[in-house]
C-alpha cells in the first residue's frame, strides 16, 4: 500500500523513529493506516503459518498477538485453522 500524505502523518504519531508501534490509533481510518503499512511486511498470495507471521510483525510491538488480532479483526489478515495466515486481496486497499 503506498504511504499518502496523510497517511504519512499519521504513521509519524503512531510508530516511534525505530517504526515500532507507540498506540493503535482510536480511529479507524488512522488505524487502518497503520495497519495497513504493517500489514505491507507481509507477503501476499501466500500462507503463512503463525509463527512467520509473528516474525514478521515483532519489529513493530513485542504484542504480535495484539496485532495479529487486528489484522484479522480489520480484514487484512484471514486465519484458517490450524493457524494459517493469508493477506488478504483486500490488503492493498483497506480504505475502499
Amino acid at each position: 500500500m503506498p504511504v499518502v500524505p496523510d497517511d504519512a502523518l499519521i504513521l509519524s504519531r503512531h510508530l516511534d523513529a525505530d517504526g515500532r508501534l507507540i498506540a493503535i490509533p482510536r480511529r479507524r481510518a488512522a488505524r487502518l493506516a497503520v495497519l495497513g503499512h504493517m500489514a505491507d511486511a507481509i507477503e501476499p498470495g501466500v500462507d503463512h503459518e503463525e509463527t512467520a507471521i509473528n516474525a514478521r510483525l515483532r519489529p513493530f510491538s513485542d504484542d504480535v498477538a495484539m496485532l495479529r488480532r487486528y489484522l484479522v479483526d480489520e480484514g487484512l489478515l484471514v486465519r484458517r485453522p490450524p493457524g494459517i495466515y493469508r493477506r488478504s486481496d483486500d490488503a492493498e486497499a483497506p480504505g475502499d
